[in-house]
């Protein structure tokens, strides 16, 4: 068990717990936090969120990634692909964009996306920047759902493969 604090440049604190063949790995900064577990030299699973933050007098931004990676042969990812294969992956990852443009006049706009592998599985934007509006888009193996909202239009679509299936 080993573990460092330093405050050269960046504030920061790292674990290291070793194991008899595997070894646990913490890292935290005030914009970054890094867990891994390892086997020897092999990483197991991963997970990492990187985060930034600004404050204005009347706005504010927070603004960040987090990832979950997995290697295949870690006992999770086997479970998850028995389990099904559709809930099984090797990298996840979010990104977000949550901003209050002027806290006054109420403004905000609001980006959230998740993928999984190469699949941009959800991604959801909702924004009063101008004319308020929620778009979504879920994807699943073979289908995707396209969601609309402003204050004059409701829209949904189901497209199975690249063909429109309903429209509401």
């Amino acid at each position: 068990f080993h573990v460092e604090v330093n405050n050269v440049n960046v504030p920061t604190i790292t674990t290291i717990c070793n194991f008899n063949d595997k070894k646990f790995i913490a890292k935290i900064t005030p914009t970054m936090i890094s867990i891994e577990l390892m086997d020897e030299k092999v990483s197991l699973i991963h997970y990492l969120n990187q985060l930034a933050m600004e404050a204005g007098t009347n706005s504010y931004l927070v603004k960040g990634t987090t990832n979950l990676s997995m290697n295949e042969n870690f006992f999770i990812f086997k479970i998850m692909s028995y389990v099904s294969t559709s809930l099984c992956f090797k990298d996840i990852t979010t990104n977000y964009h949550l901003e209050v443009v002027d806290k006054t006049a109420r403004k905000v706009n609001v980006q959230v996306s998740v993928t999984k592998d190469t699949l941009e599985i959800f991604n959801v934007e909702a924004t009063n920047m101008q004319v308020p509006k929620i778009s979504m888009t879920f994807n699943f193996s073979s289908k995707k759902l396209l969601a609309k909202i402003t204050p004059t239009m409701l829209s949904f679509e189901l497209l199975d493969g690249k063909v429109l299936s309903s429209n509401i």
